[in-house]
């Protein structure tokens, strides 16, 4: 995430979170979350914090990472903006996002 708050607000803010989980980025209910190092977006608060990335219940928004609440910080597929932008990390407004996937399978 980068760009609107996420960059003014917070300078020096690491704009990368690395993570595992085991359930499908259409699954609505997120499975097995664990992060790799510590990005500072996996908090104990469960309406901005970072949760892996599921199938958003919120209907501005493909996949987000609230671990199946109705809020939509973390948005990867923005359908509508919110505050002018996108809802990034911690309840801040972001103007880009990029998703990178790594997939291990033993099919």
């Amino acid at each position: 995430m980068g760009g609107k708050q996420v960059d003014s607000s917070s300078p020096g803010i690491n704009k990368e979170v690395t993570w595992t989980q085991t359930s499908w980025l259409e699954d609505s209910t997120i499975q097995g979350f664990q992060e790799i190092g510590t990005s500072g977006y996996v908090t104990g608060n469960t309406s901005s914090g970072f949760w892996g990335l599921g199938k958003s219940e919120h209907s501005s928004c493909v996949i987000d990472g609230n671990g199946g609440n109705n809020n939509w910080y973390n948005c990867v597929g923005v359908i509508v903006k919110w505050g002018g932008a996108m809802p990034g990390p911690l309840g801040k407004t972001a103007s880009s996002m990029k998703l990178y996937i790594w997939s291990h399978s033993n099919l």
